[in-house]
Formats: structure tokens, sequence, C-alpha cells
């Protein structure tokens, strides 16, 4: 990335700079520390811009970059971006054939997971909104939040939040337009020299704008690619004379005042690390007493059932049902819950905590005469683990 980051423009001090600002950004090194997908997805990505800007693309590295891209939109749906914009951009460029090639083992390797997908949504229980295909999605939540999405350009706010200081509402729009403003710049000067990094994340950043979703974990991934181009903007920017580098020095002692102060306590008292180091508190205790004391035929509902069945072997359903509402979720009622664990077989609940909707509709099935869950062992405001039967 530092390398193909030369075609933006930015010079080398700059670039590894804001490189490794990037890339220790605090967002991002939790949403690393929970083992998502975003890592592998940006590796992708930034492999196949590079290959699709470089001056000498032939038919063979057309081909890489395609292939790099399809795997990306396998690793996460939203690189479909990268299948579409590495052809465009090497169509406007007047690579005709190899615009052609890329998007073709792009398509030929995304594909087949995306139709497989398509057939089999009918088999997906419609009440696991987190499973369902994105066409329902947004079938739930309408289209207010995207059209409210696209209005606000709603995927560039998460840059301004992490890099300015807290400040009233009338200071800190201004700046956060700004700041915006000149990311755009960044990208629009950098689009010549690097027009398939340019429209790749584009795409990406409009495809999180209108999805109904919270952006932020979308953008976090980004964050070193969007310092570049925030980068490039600024230094394009100090180029246009005294009042230009007036407003570009405002914006660098506010992000310097904003960002550094966060990042320097994040990186020292390693908050960065909390999320998941919050989630492995829980899930240790949970995953050792189900793996050595829950039959291996078991059906556990947890609130992270992935991680259950990786680490236990055991077969794992969702343990909170909920329904998109606009761009946040809202529980579906205590008694839909309980009727979907019996429909599935559920045997065993596995709580990370007392409260939330789930321990609620566990702390009302305690109330009932009939034991529709039993207690197998209890961490006062921690983690517990439940027999359960569906009520009579």
């Amino acid at each position: 990335m530092a390398a193909h980051g030369r075609r933006v423009g930015v010079p080398a001090p700059a670039r590894y700079t804001v490189l490794a600002l990037g890339f220790a950004a605090f967002p991002l090194l939790a949403l690393i520390g929970v083992r998502f997908a975003e890592p592998l997805f940006l590796a992708l990505v930034a492999g196949a811009v590079a290959l699709a800007d470089r001056d000498d693309v032939d038919l063979k590295t057309a081909a890489a970059a395609g292939a790099l891209a399809g795997l990306a939109a396998l690793s996460r749906t939203i690189g479909a971006c990268a299948v579409a914009a590495i052809p465009v951009s090497l169509w406007l460029r007047g690579r005709r054939r190899s615009a052609v090639v890329a998007a073709g083992i792009g398509v030929a390797v995304a594909a087949p997971w995306a139709v497989w997908v398509a057939l089999r949504a009918g088999d997906i229980d419609p009440r696991l909104a987190n499973y369902t295909p994105y066409a329902q999605v947004v079938g739930q939540t309408g289209l207010a939040p995207v059209l409210q999405g696209l209005v606000t350009l709603r995927a560039l706010w998460p840059i301004p939040e992490l890099l300015l200081p807290r400040l009233p509402a009338w200071g800190f729009m201004p700046l956060a337009a700004l700041v915006a403003g000149l990311l755009i710049f960044g990208g629009v000067v950098s689009f010549r020299r690097a027009p398939a990094f340019v429209a790749t994340v584009t795409l990406y950043l409009l495809i999180s704008t209108v999805w109904p979703f919270a952006p932020h974990r979308f953008v976090w991934i980004v964050v070193p690619w969007l310092g570049l181009l925030l980068a490039a903007g600024w230094l394009r920017l100090w180029g246009f004379g005294r009042a230009a580098r007036t407003v570009a020095v405002l914006v660098a002692a506010t992000v310097a005042v904003g960002y550094l102060p966060r990042e320097a306590l994040s990186l020292t008292q390693r908050r960065f690390a909390r999320p998941a180091e919050r989630i492995s508190q829980s899930f240790r205790v949970l995953t050792a007493s189900i793996g050595a004391e829950v039959p291996a035929d078991a059906v556990i509902a947890s609130e992270d059932e992935a991680l259950i069945h990786l680490y236990t072997g055991r077969r794992s359903v969702p343990s909170h049902l909920f329904r998109w509402q606009g761009i946040a979720t809202a529980p579906l009622p205590g008694e839909e819950a309980v009727r979907y664990w019996c429909d599935v077989g559920v045997t065993h609940l596995a709580l990370t905590g007392p409260g939330g909707p789930v321990g609620e509709i566990v702390a009302d099935l305690e109330q009932r005469p009939d034991t529709a869950v039993t207690p197998l062992f209890r961490i006062t405001n921690g983690p517990a683990l439940y027999r359960f039967r569906c009520p009579g």
C-alpha cells in the first residue's frame, strides 16, 4: 500500500507517517482484535488496485487484479466495489481488453457463491435478520435510511469524528465539512494517477453511505487509505497560497489536538484491546464449560453462535433475534425468540451477562413454574449457562 501510495502524490515521509498512523488508529486495531474479515478484505483489495493502477497493465495483470477483486468479494460482499470499479478504471484509461478480462475473472470468482446464496435464500429462517440476504434487510429498513445516507454522505462523517476534538456543533460542523471536503478533493486530484484505487474507495464509501446501517465499521478498515487521500488534499491545498495555507494549518492543528491525544491514550493504556478482551472474558468460561460438560449433540443458543461452534464443535444458533429498524435494530418479542429456540431444538442457553434482551427473556422463564430453564452455572454480573426445554 505504501509503494502504491506514491501514485497519490504524497511524498514518502508523509506517506509512511500517514499510513503508520492509519494502521495504528485505535478503531482499526479494535476491529482487527475481534477477528472480523476486514483485514483479509483490505489485503485483497490493496493487491487488486495496485495491479490495476500499474502503467503496464497487460491481460495477465488484469486477470490477477480481477481474481483478487473477486476474492475480496468472497471475503466481504462489499468487495463487489472492486469487481466493478477496477474494470471501469481500466476502460477509462483505454485498456478495453484488460477491462473485459478483469471484469470477467472477477465475476467468475465471485458469482458462484452469489448464485448459490440467491438459490438458497428461501431456506434461511426469516427470523435470522443477520443471515438473511441483503435485499430482505433493505425490505425491513425501508428506503428512508438509504435516502438519508445519500443526502448526508453518512460514510464520510466517521473520519471527522475520529480526527477532530470534541467541540460544540457550531464549531465541529464547519471543521468536519472541511475535513470531508479535503478527503473528496484528495480523491479528485489523485484519480488521474491512481484511478482504480480512487474508483474502488469511492464506490466502497458510496455503498457504505446508502447501506441502512451505521457506517463506522465499514470505514475503519480503510482509514489508512482515507488518510492518504486526506494528505493528498491537504498538500494540494497548501500550494494554493497564503489563505489556503492558513486553512491547512487550522486543519492540521485541530487534528493534532483531537486525534493524537486519544490515540496516545488508546495505545499506552491498550484501550483498543478492550472489546476483544470483554468478549474473551465471558466466552473463555462458556466455551470451556460447554466443551467439557455439554453433550456433543447439544444445540446452544448464544449471543455469538459462530464463536461457540468454532471453539466447542457444538451446533449453535443465535439467541438474540432482532429486526432492522432504520439504521438500528429492535429485539423480537420474547415469546417469538422462545418459539424459535423450540423450533430449532435448542437444548442450552449461553449468556455473557444478565442484561440485554436475552437476559430478560431468561429471567422471565426462570419465574415460570414449568422450569423451562435450569441454571448449570451463573457468575454474578458475568456469564451463565442454562439447560433449556420448551415451556409447557
